[in-house]
C-alpha cells in the first residue's frame, strides 16, 4: 500500500519537472521530527516508483556501474579513507525532488549503511555524481541534470556513454558558482578534484587512476594476491628441495666419511696383525681385541708405525711418551 501524507501538508512542486519536492530548511525547522520523517519516506517511496517505470538498461548499466564502484570502494578502504559509495541512493535536498544517481560519493564521512542521503539529516551534500547512459535519456544526463546537479551545488558530475565509449565532465570552480564548466581532458583522462582521481575510459570500460596507477578491481587484486602467494610457495618449496637434496647430500657425505674412517682402521688393524705375526710377534688374546677394539685412527695409526721395531707386542700398544 502506497503511503500518502496528511492533507495538512501540501510539497511544493518543482517547475521544470512537476515532481514533488523535500521540505526546505525553512519549513523543515516548523514539523515535528516524525512529520519530516514521514514526508521523506513517501518522496523515497514516490521515487522508487518512478524509477521502476523506467526500462532497466540490463547488464551493460549495471556492470559499468559496478565496476566503478568496486574500483572506488577497494581504494578508498586500502587508504583507511572515509569515503562513502553507493549506487541508485535516494538523495534529498532541501527544496529539490529527491533523485538517484547512477552512483555517488562523498568524502571524509562515517560508512554506515543508509536507506537514502538527506542533506538535513547528514548536514552536507554528496561530492560527485556518476550518471551511465546506455539507452537510457540522454536528454536528462547530459542537458538537465547539468543544469539541476550545479543548482544543488554538487561539485563533480560525470556522464560516461557506454556506446560512444566516451565521458564528460562538470565541476563548480568555486563553492559560490551557479554553474558548471566542462572538465578538461588531461591526456584522455578527466580529472576529479573531489575524489583525488582520473577518470577514462580505456578496454571498453571506465578506469580510474591515481598518481598515474589504475585502481584495480577487488577481483584483480585477489587474483594478484593469489599469483603472488603461489610465487612465493613456489620459492618456498624450491628453497625446500633444495635444503632436502642438500641435506641429503650431507647425509650421504657423512656416511662415506665414517665408511672410508672405518676402512681406514680396518685396513690399519689388519696391517698391525699382519706385521706382528710376520716378526714373530703373537698377540695375546687380550692384545688383539685392544686392536681390534680400537676406534682412534692416530693410535692405529701409532701402533702401525712401532709394529715394525717393538721388541714386543706390548711395546706397541705402550701408551705415547
Amino acid at each position: 500500500m502506497s503511503r500518502r501524507l496528511p492533507a495538512s501538508i501540501a510539497l511544493r512542486r518543482d517547475p521544470a519537472t512537476g515532481r514533488e519536492c523535500c521540505p526546505t530548511l525553512d519549513e523543515a525547522a516548523h514539523l515535528p521530527a516524525a512529520t519530516l520523517d514521514a514526508i521523506h519516506a513517501y518522496l523515497e517511496e514516490q521515487l522508487s516508483i518512478e524509477l521502476d517505470a523506467v526500462p532497466p538498461e540490463g547488464t551493460e548499466h549495471s556492470g559499468a556501474v559496478g565496476e566503478v564502484q568496486d574500483r572506488l570502494r577497494s581504494h578508498y578502504q586500502r587508504m583507511g579513507r572515509g569515503v562513502f559509495i553507493a549506487p541508485n541512493l535516494g538523495v534529498h535536498y532541501p527544496g529539490a525532488p529527491a533523485f538517484a544517481p547512477d552512483l555517488l560519493a562523498v568524502v571524509d564521512v562515517a560508512l554506515h549503511h543508509r536507506a537514502t542521503w538527506r542533506v538535513d539529516v547528514e548536514q552536507r551534500g554528496v561530492d560527485y555524481v556518476l550518471e551511465v547512459v546506455v539507452y537510457g535519456d540522454r536528454h536528462k544526463d547530459l542537458e538537465r541534470n547539468v543544469a539541476f546537479y550545479a543548482g544543488l551545488g554538487i561539485p563533480e558530475y560525470m556522464v560516461y556513454l557506454v556506446h560512444e565509449q566516451s565521458l564528460i565532465g562538470w565541476r563548480l570552480e568555486s563553492p559560490s558558482a551557479e554553474r558548471y564548466t566542462r572538465i578538461v581532458p588531461q591526456y584522455g583522462r578527466l580529472p576529479s578534484r573531489a575524489l583525488g582521481l582520473e577518470f577514462g575510459v580505456a578496454g571498453g570500460s571506465l578506469r580510474c587512476w591515481r598518481d598515474g596507477a589504475e585502481l584495480p578491481l577487488t577481483s584483480e587484486v585477489v587474483a594478484l594476491l593469489g599469483r603472488i602467494v603461489d610465487e612465493k610457495e613456489a620459492v618456498n618449496a624450491e628453497l625446500r628441495e633444495r635444503a632436502t637434496a642438500e641435506a641429503e647430500r650431507a647425509t650421504a657425505e657423512a656416511e662415506r666419511a665414517t665408511a672410508e674412517a672405518e676402512r681406514r682402521r680396518a685396513t690399519l688393524r689388519r696391517s698391525i696383525l699382519r706385521t706382528l705375526s710376520l716378526r714373530g710377534l703373537a698377540p695375546s688374546d687380550a692384545e688383539r681385541a685392544a686392536i681390534e677394539r680400537c676406534e682412534d685412527a692416530d693410535t692405529l695409526e701409532r701402533w702401525d708405525e712401532r709394529v715394525l721395531e717393538a721388541k714386543s707386542v706390548a711395546a706397541v700398544l705402550e701408551a705415547a711418551p
